[in-house]
């Protein structure tokens, strides 16, 4: 819950870019993100957080990732677990629209530039998770567009 809390507290904050930016917000992000949704143990985030809460800190998670300044740096640790990070979200939340926009944006900003990743995105089921979010019917225009140029990009590496 502290998680939660904390993510309210800084998608309420002016200047929650500037300050996760100096902080290695994008780390502790992914970081948190990966412990919450439980790749350690498979029922962790179901006895931890109500399915709410879990959802709501995964928005917030992936809005404050979509608002950070881009990152410049060459392929990381931090950004290849970010990677699965976002397929194992949209596995788990697979009917939920707002998590799957989010995830769309995520993909888009962080995973599709790097192309060493592509790879590994259509092992973890990328693609078919891209697919299956296509097939939402109140997905977003935009999300919809970054959808297909996922799949466009990926399919050719």
């Amino acid at each position: 819950m502290e998680y939660v809390l904390t993510l309210d507290t800084l998608m309420n904050a002016r200047y929650v870019k500037n300050f996760l930016s100096q902080k290695h917000g994008f780390k502790w992000i992914v970081h948190v993100l990966y412990e919450i949704i439980g790749f350690e143990s498979k029922n962790y985030t179901s006895t931890t957080f109500s399915h709410d809460s879990q959802n709501k800190f995964v928005e917030d998670s992936f809005s404050i990732l979509s608002k950070l300044p881009p990152r410049s740096q060459p392929l990381t640790n931090c950004t290849v677990v970010l990677a699965s990070v976002v397929t194992e979200v949209m596995c788990q939340h697979k009917e939920e629209t707002k998590i799957q926009d989010a995830a769309l944006h995520v993909l888009d900003k962080y995973i599709i530039a790097l192309s060493e990743l592509h790879s590994r995105f259509r092992k973890d089921a990328g693609l078919l998770l891209t697919q299956n979010a296509l097939k939402l019917p109140d997905l977003s225009s935009e999300s919809h567009k970054i959808a297909q140029k996922i799949l466009r990009v990926c399919a050719r590496h």
